[in-house]
């Protein structure tokens, strides 16, 4: 993760296309492979990648990097923005993320209401200064806000991809059985069982 971040931070200096980028992007790869091997073969795996076999935890996970990934990038940009090219000070920008933080509060207590009712289907940092470094005035707050606002809509893609991936991967509920379900005491072995 370490060369991955290294090598995507470092874009600002090399082209995505430059040697550098692509030889970090690669070691990076390959670095994972090599950690995926290590824990299939390990007694005691530090992640036990066969979790990942269910379908509805490995899109879950997809979903939430997608939508990780664009938030962070959001927050990021934004506070860049509202300070660089609105001037507001630290005090002002951190005021006016409060409304953001009100609405994820109450968007995380209605989703957990939508779910209950309708089931789970329903509910850059490097983008933009590669934009601004290919305006004509690269410096001016007009070539700033062009990157800002091509971050932005990699941000929203990123969404918009998360909320495809989860309507066409995540398993459909099924209808409740007519049997009583088992409790989940009777579900899970015993420990001298595994």
């Amino acid at each position: 993760m370490a060369v991955l971040v290294y090598a995507v931070v470092r874009t600002d200096t090399y082209a995505w296309g430059s040697p550098q980028t692509l030889g970090g992007l690669a070691a990076a790869v390959v670095l994972g492979g090599a950690f995926v091997l290590v824990e299939q073969r390990s007694a005691v795996p530090l992640v036990r990648l066969g979790i990942l076999r269910a379908r509805s935890l490995s899109v879950a996970c997809l979903v939430i990097f997608l939508i990780a990934c664009a938030q962070f990038g959001a927050f990021y940009f934004a506070s860049l923005y509202v300070q660089g090219v609105l001037h507001f000070s630290p005090v002002q920008t951190g005021l006016a993320f409060v409304p953001f933080s009100l609405g994820v509060i109450a968007g995380t207590i209605a989703a957990g209401a939508l779910m209950r009712r309708a089931g789970h289907r329903p509910p850059l940092v490097t983008v933009a200064a590669t934009v601004t470094s290919h305006q004509t005035a690269p410096a001016s707050l007009a070539a700033v806000t062009a990157g800002y606002d091509r971050a932005f809509l990699v941000s929203g893609i990123l969404i918009a991809v998360a909320a495809v991936a989860a309507a066409a991967l995540l398993p459909r509920a099924r209808p409740a059985a007519s049997a009583p379900a088992r409790s989940i005491t009777s579900a899970v072995p015993a420990a001298g069982d595994q």
